[in-house]
């Protein structure tokens, strides 16, 4: 067999790469096999297990950070009660019926589709859903501002967690990411087993920041999830300097999402969360999203099997008063960012050309539907004006 054959079939090995629950996939050739094992974090009616699993309550800002720098993530559980739940799904519904309809209207497919409708699965097609990234993410449609998004980041346990993690940093306040949100239906096929970080060790060495979500569908096993691998952010700094991940480094070109080869993979969990629960892991932490089991593009979407909101928070004085006036700039217009919130930086999806396109799918949005915040006037309705500059 010639090189040029080898490389191939590394490439389509590469390609079709996934992990899944209790079954070991092999990602990255020639990588070891890779078992990703699930952790619960309930036990019967005894309620939460805390010691084995990392998680805290609300309020417990030292168990929470000695854990993250310990580990890399944890989970804080109860961030949001049940009512508060409920209604962010309903507003996260809100936002997939209009940008729905929406996109059904961009493409002149209006009648040819029917709108999505959370009631009728039948609905629920890939026609019809919008559009969405790695992980289910969605990265159109103004979702950054959606009201979804803009009542999770003003919930008060929410802002609590990050103020107990920056601690006397956050005495000048917090700045929320303009971060997207999630939602799997049973059957859907998403990417699977992409193992990342969020940071570039070139770049931006050492701890620099943390990621969250605030989950809404209980996560259990084989329904998909995040996966994390517990203590390799201890390992970051030496990527940097890794023969092995030069190239890699060399390709994203300054950007902090790199893909990690899957031998840095090697002791993946993914950790059974709650309604309301909310998880913080390091940037520098490998993680990935876990796929659904099962299924085909051609099923009927019957159930939510995965839903949550992406958040985080950053100290605002750390973050120049240039950089302040800009995120003033992006809500007005809409534009969805990442889970950086000292940086201005839209969600990829969006960059170059694609900014004009994604202009007229928020102008639709906030036209047509009430599933958008409208600017900073509709932000300060919500009471999160201090959260943006």
């Amino acid at each position: 067999m010639g090189i040029d054959t080898i490389e191939v079939l590394k490439f389509f090995v590469t390609a079709f790469s996934f992990v899944k629950y209790g079954k070991a996939v092999k990602l990255k050739w020639p990588d070891p096999w890779i078992e990703v094992k699930f952790i619960k974090t309930t036990k019967g009616a005894e309620g939460i297990v805390r010691k084995d699993c990392c998680v805290v309550e609300v309020g417990d800002a030292i168990g929470m950070k000695r854990i993250f720098r310990e580990m890399g993530y944890v989970v804080v559980a109860g961030v949001m009660n049940k009512e508060e739940v409920e209604k962010t799904k309903g507003l996260v519904w809100d936002y997939i019926e209009g940008a729905s309809s929406v996109k059904l209207a961009l493409e002149g497919k209006v009648g040819m589709h029917p709108c999505v409708n959370r009631d009728d699965p039948k609905t629920w097609a890939a026609s019809s859903w919008p559009d969405t990234l790695e992980g289910g993410i969605f990265p159109h449609f103004g979702v950054g501002h959606s009201r979804a998004a803009w009542f999770v980041r003003t919930r008060s346990k929410v802002q609590q967690v990050f103020e107990g993690f920056w601690g006397a940093e956050a005495h000048g306040g917090l700045l929320a990411s303009f971060d997207s949100m999630l939602l799997w239906r049973s059957g859907e096929v998403t990417d699977k087993g992409w193992f990342h970080i969020d940071q570039n060790p070139a770049t931006n060495p050492g701890f620099q920041n943390v990621q969250g979500l605030v989950n809404l569908v209980r996560v259990v096993e084989g329904r998909g999830g995040n996966v994390v691998v517990p203590k390799s952010h201890s390992r970051f700094a030496e990527w940097a300097e890794h023969e092995d991940y030069k190239e890699k480094i060399g390709e994203v070109k300054g950007d902090d999402w790199m893909e990690v080869w899957g031998r840095d993979a090697v002791g993946a969990v993914c950790l059974e969360l709650l309604e309301g629960d909310m998880l913080l892991w390091d940037s520098r932490l490998v993680h990935c999203s876990n796929g659904v089991e099962g299924g085909g593009g051609g099923e009927r979407q019957e159930e939510v099997t995965r839903a949550a909101v992406l958040v985080t928070m950053y100290p605002k004085n750390r973050v120049g008063s240039d950089v302040r006036g800009a995120r003033m700039e992006c809500v007005a217009r809409g534009e969805t960012g990442t889970h950086w919130a000292n940086r201005v930086r839209v969600l990829g999806a969006e960059r170059g050309a694609g900014r004009e396109v994604e202009d007229t799918r928020v102008k639709m949005m906030r036209d047509s539907t009430d599933a958008l915040v409208n600017g900073l006037e509709g932000v300060l309705e919500l009471g999160g004006l201090a959260l943006v500059g």
